[in-house]
């Protein structure tokens, strides 16, 4: 009956272990922090899972809809046995409009990191007037981006500008999001959120710079 009751214990206490390390049984793994974004659409499509598949290394996907970044910075200080992994932060998206909170929510999460294996993505604007080039949430979300990019440089991947490149010449649809400086409307399900092959494109980006994340 003792041995049996051990057992038991022993099962229980690996299983809250996995639980808190998201499985990371073998010690490999890249972590994504963001929101709807980065959590992906119905059906299971997200970069994170693409990235995977062309790393072949576990990506934990930690992204969550509606989070603004200090809510995914707040997560991610609470998560210190993640904080060995590389990641990748995606966040801002819903609080953009106060970017110096989004500044100081991602120089938060870099600083908890016990390495420099880490990477930012910019931050997509919305088909929506006030959000195209001219406006004034426009001109919010492209001031945050450049302070991004220059602040972490090569840490830094301008998913956004990537996006609208990859437009389809033969789609008048994609033409006029291309000159509205708006992610194409082939590579969209919504006003904002990627489709599949959206995500396939951020997670082709993010590889290009595969050894920051490992080496």
């Amino acid at each position: 009956m003792k041995t049996k009751i051990c057992l038991l214990f022993v099962m229980i206490l690996v299983a809250v272990s996995c639980a808190k390390n998201d499985g990371l049984a073998d010690g490999k793994a890249i972590v994504a922090w963001g929101d709807s974004l980065t959590f992906g659409v119905k059906g299971g499509e997200s970069y994170p899972k693409e990235l995977q598949r062309l790393t072949g290394i576990r990506v934990i996907n930690k992204g969550v809809s509606g989070a603004k970044s200090n809510t995914i910075a707040a997560e991610m200080v609470k998560r210190s046995d993640l904080y060995q992994y590389p990641i990748i932060i995606w966040v801002g998206r819903n609080n953009f409009r106060d970017p110096e909170q989004v500044k100081a929510d991602i120089a938060l999460m870099i600083s908890k990191l016990k390495h420099q294996h880490y990477l930012v993505l910019s931050i997509l604007n919305k088909n929506t007037p006030d959000e195209l080039k001219g406006g004034k949430s426009y001109a919010i979300l492209a001031g945050l981006n450049n302070y991004l990019e220059e602040t972490y440089g090569n840490h830094f991947i301008d998913v956004r500008s990537y996006l609208i490149g990859s437009y389809n010449t033969g789609s008048s649809s994609d033409l006029m999001s291309y000159d509205a400086d708006v992610a194409p409307a082939s590579l969209r399900i919504d006003d904002l959120h990627l489709n599949a092959k959206g995500y396939d494109l951020v997670a082709q980006k993010v590889y290009e710079k595969f050894d920051i994340l490992t080496k």
